[in-house]
């Protein structure tokens, strides 16, 4: 049985493949996975997209106060403030978050985005490569360094879902509102969708 996603405009395909079909999927499929193995336990996979809508200028208040007041000093877009957020909010629940940059320039942002928070609010991070032996619990990676330890959640900004995605139980992702970053979203929605993740949509944090 088939559904139309409101989000993304993509059809859901319900359907549960037969032992067969399984394994000739799985014999055609196979990707490349880094920087380690799932383990047999991770039977759920998620992705939940946050959907972003058209803005006025002159309503920048409720959640759009946070934007701004992460734009304050390095000029975050929309899709990178919330991330940040995001990722101390699961900090905050013990997780060990990556967040996946589309490049070094956007990690270093990020990372700087992250160094100005109020001290009631820091959370510890690294760009990946540095900092401790296993990683700070929130590490800022990019496709030429990634991060070497196991995490919980991974964060996406990337055009296209991470060939290493499948080691992670949770991901988070963004539909834009713009239509060609919309289009992209799609894309990376029938991507995970084709790797096994069960996939939801989520609106902004007020």
């Amino acid at each position: 049985m088939k559904f139309l996603s409101a989000a993304t405009g993509c059809e859901t395909d319900e359907r549960r493949q037969l032992p067969d079909e399984a394994n000739t999927s799985s014999q055609h499929q196979r990707r490349r996975v880094y920087p380690f193995e799932p383990t047999p336990v991770d039977i759920m996979k998620n992705v939940t997209f946050y959907l972003f809508e058209q803005i006025e200028k002159k309503k920048l208040i409720g959640r759009d106060q946070l934007t701004k007041a992460n734009n304050a000093n390095n000029e975050l877009n929309r899709y990178e403030a919330l991330a940040c957020e995001l990722a101390a909010k699961y900090w905050r629940l013990g997780k060990r978050v990556l967040i996946a940059c589309e490049s070094l320039q956007q990690a270093e942002r990020l990372d700087e985005a992250l160094w100005q928070r109020s001290p009631e609010q820091f959370v510890p991070h690294n760009l990946a490569g540095e900092g401790p032996k296993q990683g700070a619990p929130i590490e800022l990676a990019w496709p030429e360094r990634r991060g070497s330890s196991p995490r919980h959640l991974l964060i996406n900004l990337l055009s296209q879902i991470a060939d290493f995605v499948t080691v992670f139980q949770e991901v988070i992702d963004f539909v834009p509102y713009e239509e060609h970053l919309k289009q992209l979203a799609r894309e990376r929605y029938k991507s995970y969708r084709r790797v096994g993740f069960h996939l939801s949509t989520a609106k902004l944090p007020t």
